[in-house]
């Protein structure tokens, strides 16, 4: 009798932790649900966007286009300076890859190593690791300031279009072009 109680609470236990494991496995999903929606909408919304755009036929950017099917990958696939192209940008990227690699492997191998300087040395390598984006960042402003402070030419072969000034971020027909044009918003607008 003792054997086939203990036999009956042993199995009960084990009932219960299946449940509260399966409980926190699914509060687990829960919480996790929202972050991996956000994440599907942030990737999946772009790579199809930018799929049905591929296989239009757009003149002009902000006008609708013809469907033109698979036709552009045709064209372009069948174009020899696409292959070039490519074949340059391969090289590139598989060299960068592997120079960039076992730099970052050399350098993490002397870092780990105790020598005097070793936190300056690894400060001076984050910093290296940052100051890049600070910098583009700096000179996109002064691009941008630069461009509304002068007067640029928008396109002298256009009969449409005359020398203007740049507000960023406007939202308003671009009175240099042609009236059909639109600008949208968070793009340049020539005034």
């Amino acid at each position: 009798m003792d054997h086939a109680s203990s036999f009956s609470s042993n199995d009960t236990t084990q009932k219960k932790r299946r449940a509260t494991a399966s409980r926190n496995r699914l509060g687990g999903y829960l919480f996790v649900a929202p972050l991996l929606l956000w994440l599907a909408a942030t990737i999946l919304y772009p790579l199809f966007s930018a799929i049905a755009l591929s296989m239009q036929d757009i003149r002009i950017i902000g006008t609708a286009g013809d469907f033109v099917g698979l036709d552009n990958y045709a064209r372009i696939l069948g174009s020899e300076s696409f292959w070039q192209a490519f074949g340059r940008s391969a090289i590139w990227v598989v060299g960068n890859a592997v120079v960039q690699t076992l730099a970052a492997f050399t350098a993490a191998l002397i870092l780990n190593q105790r020598f005097p300087g070793q936190q300056f040395a690894r400060i001076w390598i984050i910093l290296s690791w940052i100051v890049p984006t600070v910098v583009v960042v700096i000179i996109w402003r002064w691009a941008v300031e630069q461009f509304r402070r002068n007067q640029l030419p928008l396109d002298g072969d256009r009969p449409d279009c005359r020398a203007g000034r740049l507000f960023w971020g406007a939202d308003d027909r671009c009175d240099v072009c042609s009236s059909d044009q639109r600008m949208g918003a968070g793009f340049p607008s020539w005034r």
